[in-house]
């Protein structure tokens, strides 16, 4: 497992103790795994792809059809599977890929609250454009 930091990767298998979670990634929010347990590299990069085009549609939904104020959470329900996804701290998202009969409450309620607690750690710097 490849990740950006020790620190990090050390609270997101934290938040695989969550009963019914299989696994997260934290990304950039345009796509780049940043760091991620209980997942192979291959499939949390490709995982951290798709989060970051879900949680950019819900975004521009917001803008266009809300109140333009942020997206909070995502939620995909597939057979076998539930995905949340969040904001994970400035220029962040944070996935987390649970099984279908996860306690969603208690899964969101554990991924706002890590997110609550540590957002510098989770926070992406914006890259210069050069």
């Amino acid at each position: 497992m490849i990740n950006t930091h020790a620190d990090v990767t050390h609270l997101l298998e934290d938040l695989l103790n969550t009963p019914r979670t299989r696994s997260v990634v934290l990304l950039s929010a345009d796509g780049l795994a940043k760091s991620w347990a209980g997942i192979e590299t291959g499939a949390a990069e490709t995982l951290a792809a798709l989060a970051s085009s879900v949680f950019s549609l819900a975004t521009q939904s917001s803008k266009t059809f809300g109140t333009g104020g942020p997206t909070r959470q995502i939620a995909i329900d597939n057979d076998g599977s539930l995905l949340l996804i969040t904001a994970g701290g400035h220029g962040s998202v944070l996935v987390v890929v649970a099984d279908e009969d996860v306690e969603t409450g208690l899964l969101a309620y554990a991924m706002l609250d890590l997110t609550k607690k540590v957002p510098a750690q989770f926070a992406t710097p914006a890259r210069p454009l050069s």
